[in-house]
């Protein structure tokens, strides 16, 4: 009997540790459409000397990538290749994550040439930011970029840019891009700014007079009365005193609400299914107990009756 007391109650323990676990994780998605390139859809570009292209030369995953720039020295010009999406941010995001191979294919010494992911205003094509750009080549390899975009991008609508540029040296530069992911959570807003308490004011105090010492008189002489010089009155003087201060305390901080998901409410259903059936096992048990004892009792007190 013990033992099932005491497994009941690790099952709750666990169950209670566990809801909240799984309660607390913030939903998240990827806003990138067709990051993987596989699809025909989703990017935007503009018909430049090298415009980018699908390509099947060289995929991080799958069998597709977008090929940016130029890989042919004969052709080699001044050109822009680029690929962009308009995306709007959640305001209550939590985290904003991009991420997304690369392989840069650089011919030479590079003065000008360079891949590089921007943020730019949709409105006007106005830079807002470059968290990203390389010249270095990766040596026939892949590799991955990952950027926190939080403060950046939070509620707004951002176009978000990847681009090769270059200079027409004959030296051209070209970069293969895939599995580009743009993951935002949500859920937790921002923890409110904390204000200050008002400072307590405190009473000035009132400065108290200082007490006139009594100015002693002259003795009289038998030959003459002196004239008794009038004394100057004393001019109160004010105690100093010190102003208290209060330090503003500063107020706690407000704990986000907890989001109830799909998980925690799948994991209460089996907690039950799993915590009812010991509860009535336990339940009949005791009852079992004390219908026997009962029982064992009644022939003694039948007993005690007769011999009376």
């Amino acid at each position: 009997m013990k033992v099932l007391l005491k497994l009941s109650l690790l099952i709750v323990i666990l169950f209670l540790a566990v809801v909240p676990a799984f309660a607390q994780q913030p939903p998240c998605s990827n806003l990138i459409v067709n990051g993987s390139f596989e699809e025909d859809g989703g990017w935007h570009w503009e018909l430049t000397p090298k415009p980018p292209t699908f390509t099947q030369d060289a995929a991080w995953d799958g069998s597709r990538s977008m090929l940016l720039g130029n890989l042919d020295p004969s052709t080699d010009t001044l050109a822009f290749s680029s690929v962009w999406q308009d995306i709007t941010v959640p305001a209550d995001a939590s985290s904003v994550k991009l991420a997304f191979h690369y392989k840069l294919v650089s011919q030479g010494q590079q003065a000008f040439d360079e891949a590089k992911f921007v943020l730019l205003n949709p409105a006007d094509g106005s830079i807002l930011a470059v968290p990203w750009r390389e010249k270095q080549d990766t040596a026939g390899g892949w590799e991955e970029v990952t950027i926190d975009l939080t403060s950046l991008t939070r509620g707004q609508t951002i176009r978000f840019y990847f681009g090769v540029v270059n200079d027409g040296n004959g030296n051209p530069t070209a970069m293969y891009l895939d599995d580009v992911r743009l993951m935002v959570c949500t859920g937790y807003a921002p923890l409110p700014t904390p204000t200050t308490m008002p400072a307590v004011v405190t009473p000035t105090p009132t400065p108290v007079p200082a007490v006139a010492t009594p100015t002693p008189t002259a003795l009289l002489t038998p030959t003459f009365t002196p004239a008794l010089t009038p004394t100057t009155p004393i001019t109160p003087a004010s105690l100093p005193f010190i102003s208290a201060t209060s330090t503003p305390t500063p107020q706690p901080k407000a704990r986000p609400a907890v989001p109830i998901t799909a998980i925690s409410i799948v994991v209460v259903i089996l907690g039950a299914i799993v915590i009812l059936p010991i509860a009535f096992i336990v339940l009949r048990a005791s009852k079992g107990r004390g219908k026997a004892k009962a029982e064992g009792q009644s022939p003694q007190e039948s007993g005690g009756q007769s011999a009376g």
